[in-house]
């Protein structure tokens, strides 16, 4: 069994077996009412400490969402969420490994009445240099998800298309509209994922995702923690030579730890 927390604290099984055949055949799953109030309240102030509301109209932002990257290394309380252990271990159930890695985490805003929208695209696509390329992305709902606010829409069962449009380097901050010339069966089984805060997704990095513009009064504001499994190497003759330095690797090629921490953060 799994656990997580609930919004008033308490731990709740989650049956991990269930979970993981959710994820197998959708390529997503959701744990809801994970972070508690206190949590959520201590997350939303280190926030708008990085992030003040008189700044949010101006935020510069690239491929279609603004999103401060690595503020877990800005301000304590987005370290500590690295340490809720439950849906690290539940993402590593997932991808079938004892732990999961940190690739890079990020806070996601969708500012209300603001032209923030993300187009079709997978993951996987900037991923090229995993081998064997197993990730997925942990979503921390900060404030409540929906159509109206500009929630993540995912393409079910999508991740068994193994064959993804590869990062551009021409255009490195655009995400393209993979599923331009996608089949009416497959953009039809699109569907939102709406999430209360506090709520948890997970989603595959071979999974179709996209947003729309946020429309609603309120800010989305999304912690999400894009995570590889822990036996995964790196391949850095599959980049191009000038990303090297930044994902420095042991001797075995994996993914150096101390740079790239295993998680959860307190084990």
């Amino acid at each position: 069994m799994l656990h997580t927390g609930y919004g008033n604290g308490s731990v709740r099984p989650v049956d991990a077996a269930a979970l993981v055949e959710h994820f197998e055949i959708h390529g997503w799953v959701v744990l809801r009412d994970v972070l508690a109030t206190a949590q959520l309240a201590e997350l939303k102030a280190a926030f708008e400490a990085l992030l003040p509301p008189t700044l949010m109209p101006a935020l510069p932002h690239s491929d279609g969402i603004p999103h401060p990257i690595e503020p877990s290394r800005r301000h304590p309380a987005f370290a500590r969420w690295l340490a809720v252990a439950g849906p690290f271990d539940a993402a590593a159930r997932c991808l079938g490994s004892a732990r999961v890695q940190l690739l890079q985490d990020d806070l996601l805003v969708k500012r209300p009445g603001a032209d923030d929208t993300l187009a079709w695209h997978q993951d996987a696509s900037y991923l090229g240099g995993l081998d064997p390329l197993r990730s997925v992305s942990i979503r921390f709902a900060l404030d409540r998800e929906t159509p109206e606010s500009g929630c993540m829409w995912v393409i079910d069962g999508s991740h068994r298309i193994r064959s993804v449009t590869p990062f551009s380097q021409d255009a490195p901050r655009r995400v393209e509209d993979a599923l331009a010339d996608a089949t009416a069966t497959l953009r039809a089984a699109a569907r939102p994922l709406e999430l209360e805060a506090g709520d948890v997704s997970i989603h595959d990095a071979y999974t179709f995702h996209a947003s729309h513009a946020n429309h609603s009064q309120w800010p989305r504001r999304t912690l999400v923690a894009r995570v590889i499994a822990s036996d995964c190497r790196f391949v850095h003759a599959r980049l191009p030579p000038e990303l090297a330095p930044h994902f420095p690797t042991t001797s075995g090629g994996y993914l150096d730890p101390e740079r790239f921490p295993l998680l959860p953060l307190d084990r």
